[in-house]
């Protein structure tokens, strides 16, 4: 669902929205946040990464804006960088994990953006 149209990527990166939504096009859209077992499962995704940090020289991260396009930002449940990767804005994560129920909606999310994508959710 649309929050506010006509919003440029600049002014969306540059501001903070509680909570945080995606920028689509020029539009702000609602993220499908989930409810408790959509945190559940966050945090035991984030930490299975977690676990393996040191291993894989990787960074891990809940909630992060990814720019998957020059007009689209997505943010992921779970993002999996590189351990040198310090921008604040990441554009290729090597793993993004989302929630959809809306597979053509998730599978667009993070296209071209990460190594890999995984889908958690209804079909």
């Amino acid at each position: 669902m649309a929050i506010a149209t006509g919003v440029s990527l600049e002014e969306y990166l540059h501001t903070e929205y509680e909570p945080d939504c995606d920028y689509v096009d020029g539009v702000l859209e609602d993220r499908n946040a989930g409810k408790q077992r959509h945190g559940e499962t966050q945090a035991a995704v984030a930490a299975f990464f977690l676990q393996l940090k040191r291993r894989l020289g990787i960074r891990v991260a809940t909630e992060l804006r990814v720019c998957v396009s020059a007009t689209r930002v997505r943010i992921p449940a779970v993002a999996v960088v590189a351990s040198e990767d310090t921008d604040e804005i990441k554009e290729k994560p090597l793993c993004c994990v989302l929630r959809s129920s809306r597979r053509t909606t998730a599978s667009a999310a993070c296209s071209g953006a990460s190594t890999i994508t995984w889908l958690l959710g209804s079909p």
